[in-house]
């Protein structure tokens, strides 16, 4: 859905992006994330430890054996463990993603009214599908934007909040903004601001493919959820709706400001 902005020529565009499937797995977002840092760490460190004891010492020592045959086993298992998790559909997807369909939702009412439009920006509310397998929704929507200028296309992506807000930045924030820094400010105790990095182990979303291909933009979130996404536990109970009208309420403002810049 696309509301335009008041003036005929739009200065920048928006796009706000929730995906809406959701999905269960065996295994936690926290303990995959562990995993992978596991398998990613223990193999080169077992890999060193053998060609040191076995190459660079006069005589191999037991003690450097036990720990290279420590490390294998705990690369071999978490191997394993990865391998063995499976997908199932008993998620209810509160948190993944209901809130941040609901947010997006609320962000289109809001706008919708025309004393709301924005003078300058055109804004684009998204839902796409198949996030949960392999971002394939988002990577078919990036078809229709990946000609439009990088200099002017914001992505914000609404993704799992729950109990708190982590903003992760990439590009849309600076010293132009400062209503939108002190709404961070005045509701620290719910909302944290970081710089977005382009990895991140066992997780993967929508805003993290588009922040690769060169767009800038906020990601949302909540770290402290991530025990519960993609398991039974991700209920209507685990979310506080006065989060989520925090974080609406915040991206009115920074929208508004942009405009005014």
């Amino acid at each position: 859905v696309k509301i335009k902005s008041r003036s005929n020529n739009s200065s920048s565009n928006f796009f706000l992006f929730s995906h809406l499937d959701s999905k269960g797995q065996l295994i936690s977002i926290k303990i995959r994330i562990f995993l992978y840092y596991s398998w990613i760490i223990s193999f080169p460190l077992s890999l060193i430890t053998i060609i040191f004891n076995t190459f660079l010492l006069d005589k191999s020592s037991l003690f450097l054996s036990i720990i290279a045959i420590i490390l294998l086993t705990i690369n071999s298992s978490s191997t394993l463990i990865i391998i063995l998790n499976t997908t199932n559909n008993k998620s209810k997807g509160a948190i993944d993603n209901a809130s941040g369909v609901c947010c997006v939702l609320e962000l289109l009412q809001y706008f919708s009214y025309p004393e709301n439009r924005l003078k300058k920006i055109s804004l684009s509310f998204v839902f796409t599908g198949a996030e949960e397998s392999g971002t394939m929704g988002v990577r078919n929507f990036y078809k229709k934007i990946k000609d439009y200028d990088r200099s002017n296309t914001y992505i914000i992506n609404f993704d799992s909040i729950a109990q708190k807000i982590n903003l992760w930045d990439h590009g849309i924030l600076n010293n132009k903004h400062p209503k939108s820094f002190n709404y961070i400010l005045n509701n620290k105790d719910l909302m944290s601001l970081e710089k977005a990095r382009r990895i991140y182990l066992g997780t993967y979303s929508d805003g993290l493919f588009l922040l690769n291909k060169k767009f800038k933009g906020l990601g949302n979130g909540d770290k402290s959820s991530y025990e519960y996404l993609h398991s039974t536990n991700d209920d209507v109970d685990k979310i506080n709706p006065s989060v989520l009208k925090i974080l609406c309420e915040f991206y009115i403002t920074l929208l508004k400001e942009k405009d005014n810049n």
